[in-house]
């Protein structure tokens, strides 16, 4: 899935990393549908364990304060229909 919208919905010093995810449903490369509103959620202290690869594709957006974030490749996260 390529997330294209995340909303946290834990705590600072949860156990569980959660969000409310939107995005794009890929398959061999491709995208394949749109996906409604899903919720993401990982152990915390595991997430960075998680990560699986960051790219170099920084997009700034002009209408929000200037923080360049790469995308990150998650490996093994929860993903359930809200």
């Amino acid at each position: 899935m390529f997330v294209t919208s995340l909303v946290p919905r834990s705590v600072p010093g949860s156990e569980a990393l959660i969000a409310e995810v939107r995005g794009i449903w890929i398959e061999n490369g491709r995208a394949v549908h749109a996906v409604a509103v899903t919720r993401l959620r990982m152990p915390a202290l595991a997430s960075l364990g998680k990560v699986a690869a960051v790219g170099s594709d920084v997009e700034l957006d002009p209408l929000e304060p200037p923080i360049q974030t790469p995308s990150v490749l998650f490996e093994d996260v929860e993903l359930a229909p809200i």
